[in-house]
């Protein structure tokens, strides 16, 4: 369980993709503001039930709720995370979306010249690109953009703390 307007070091979103990076948890987040884009945020950082945070009595049934009949939410989950993926990856070209998906396979830029036989600097340029159209700077965030649904994990806790 994780409150979505934590005032914490990390917000309630963030804090559930990290803990879903370490291990693959069945997450309830609780919010002031429930309203479709913060259902849609926590169910895009791995949230398997958004609730109110007014309604906190109904917290011991939800979470019985989850253990028990967890796995009908996690096919919609299943099925939202690949629509966000298709969503995000739709505005590449298919030959971007190649080298994309060889980048998911854990492909080095060097690897993927040699097994496209394309240019080094095509590759480099279609991989920039890529970082470009998905609004991030290397590939790992891109790759964890994918991974968290819309949602880069090194942008979202690598930022500075304000003073």
């Amino acid at each position: 369980m994780n409150d979505y307007s934590s005032k914490n070091k990390f917000d309630g979103i963030e804090l559930s993709i990290e803990m879903n990076v370490i291990q693959p948890t069945k997450i309830i987040l609780m919010t002031e503001d429930l309203n479709k884009e913060n259902i849609l945020k926590a169910f895009g950082a791995g949230a398997v039930h958004c609730m109110p945070r007014a309604n906190y009595y109904e917290l011991s049934h939800i979470i019985r709720t989850v253990v028990l009949n967890g796995n009908s939410i996690e096919v919609l989950l299943d099925d939202y995370a690949k629509l966000k993926k298709d969503a995000i990856l739709h505005q590449l070209s298919p030959s971007e979306r190649e080298i994309f998906e060889l980048l998911e396979q854990g492909f080095t830029q060097i690897s993927i010249t040699r097994t496209l036989h394309k240019a080094e600097s095509t590759v480099k340029n279609q991989v920039s690109s890529i970082l470009k159209k998905m609004k991030v700077q290397t590939s790992k965030q891109a790759l964890e953009k994918i991974q968290f649904n819309g949602y880069s994990r090194t942008k979202t806790f690598n930022k500075k703390k304000p003073n």
